[in-house]
């Protein structure tokens, strides 16, 4: 519906700055509720989105069946010619961005490998390659579990867990597997 709240944002991605809002039939539509985009990597706050209700899907879907009406009628020659415009504006908008600006380097401070976060009377370590570690092991073989406890405190787990206040025999989740805290070293 024309006339929606506008959610009026932009965030940056990777040094992109992107909208928040929706685009729809061929314009951005804000609305009067957003939500918090959440990165799984770190669960830092990426931006405030826009929330589609009602009226946005109304919105996008009169907008989908008006362009089918139009684009569908249209000959496959016709969408390649289309289609080719657009990559070649986009390659241009490229081209130019890159001449005009001077070389640079972005230093970014490293992603953690993972998250340790308290979660009811426990906790949970949250990240792709710890959970796969897990995941991948054989629990009926020792020399196996002895490894991923060699990896997961190499690795820091077992530090983070301290500092967030983890003490001996609290359970530890990660990915869909229960541990109990058993540090090496008591703090």
């Amino acid at each position: 519906m024309r006339g929606a709240l506008p959610t009026g944002g932009t965030a940056e991605i990777e040094g992109v700055e992107v909208s928040t809002e929706h685009w729809i039939g061929g314009e951005r539509v804000g609305s009067s509720e957003t939500f918090t985009d959440v990165s799984p990597i770190d669960e830092r706050t990426i931006a405030e989105v826009a929330r589609g209700g009602t009226a946005e899907v109304d919105r996008a879907v009169a907008a989908a069946r008006s362009a089918f009406d139009t684009w569908g009628k249209t000959s496959a020659a016709d969408r390649a010619k289309v289609l080719r415009r657009v990559a070649e504006l986009v390659e241009v908008a490229f081209r130019d961005q890159d001449e005009e600006r001077e070389p640079f380097v972005v230093l970014r401070p490293a992603r953690p490998p993972f998250v340790v976060r308290k979660e009811g009377a426990g906790f949970r370590v949250v990240g792709r390659t710890v959970e796969r570690w897990v995941a991948e092991t054989d629990f009926e073989d020792p020399r196996e579990v002895v490894q991923l406890q060699k990896r997961l405190a190499k690795e820091g787990v077992e530090r983070q867990l301290a500092a967030l206040g983890a003490r001996r025999g609290d359970e530890v989740l990660i990915g869909e597997r229960a541990f109990e805290f058993l540090p090496e070293k008591e703090g």
